[in-house]
């Protein structure tokens, strides 16, 4: 299997019409707490990549795993609207991760809103992770993780894990390098930012949407309830029916699928 390779990325990505600068580290602790801290010292977009990360950032604070097979990458970019737009831009993101690999390699490939792409057997492939920051200009930038299992072959999976995540040569239908998979999920995260409102969020998302029309559990602060999940709306926000057909908006927090039904 190649490795992940700053010359090959860059140029598939200028052969979409990208530029993007690439920086490839051998082993970091975080790509998205170096990512962070290289902001005020180079130009934008910018993507990290780490060969082996040993601190991986989860959401609500998880650690991820990433194997020698991972793409861990995080992807810096402009938003170049305000706070509330930026509120969608992980759903948007992961929107086009599952489109540009899904067009790449034929997988099929599911969103677990808000932040994890799934199989359809519901192991996790993918997981992204995104960090804003305010400037003092009132400019905002952000900061997308992706951690990606590209190949779990030989790796030594954490027996909580087992049957639990899937790679993305499992799933393949067509042949894809690690390198090709990494140059379309920053080609996905950059673009998220270039066509905030290009498209209808609610019907681009029910293409991928692996909780439409299940009964999910939410935790959302210090509140849990269940409903029905029922796809998003324009910022992203997951939309849950209640007993009575109400709705309700949920933006930040966990859904997770109710057992036994």
């Amino acid at each position: 299997m190649e490795r992940i390779d700053a010359e090959k990325i860059s140029g598939l990505l200028l052969a979409k019409g990208l530029k993007v600068r690439v920086f490839v580290e051998e082993k970091l602790e975080s790509t998205n707490v170096e990512a962070m801290q290289m902001l005020s010292s180079h130009s934008l977009p910018f993507a990290l990549f780490a060969r082996s990360q040993t601190a991986g950032k989860g959401r609500l604070g998880r650690a991820w795993f990433s194997g020698g097979g991972s793409v861990c990458v995080s992807v810096a970019a402009d938003i170049p609207f305000g706070a509330r737009a930026a509120e969608s831009f992980t759903v948007r993101a992961g929107i086009g991760i599952c489109d540009a690999l899904s067009s790449a390699c034929g997988a099929e490939l599911f969103i677990k809103w808000p932040n994890d792409i799934w199989s359809a057997a519901g192991e996790k492939l993918c997981g992204m992770l995104a960090e804003m920051r305010i400037c003092p200009d009132g400019s905002r930038k952000i900061i997308f993780g992706v951690g990606l299992n590209y190949s779990l072959a030989g790796e030594r999976i954490p027996g909580e894990l087992k049957g639990r995540i899937t790679d993305l040569l499992s799933l393949a239908k067509r042949e894809i390098t690690i390198n090709e998979a990494a140059a379309e999920i920053v080609s996905a995260v950059v673009s998220a930012g270039h066509n905030m409102f290009s498209e209808d969020l609610a019907s681009s998302f029910s293409r991928y949407d692996i909780l439409k029309g299940k009964r999910i559990s939410v935790s959302a602060g210090a509140e849990d309830f269940s409903g029905t999940a029922d796809g998003v709306d324009d910022f992203g926000h997951l939309r849950v029916l209640i007993g009575d057909e109400s709705v309700r908006l949920v933006s930040g927090g966990e859904a997770s699928l109710k057992k036994n039904f």
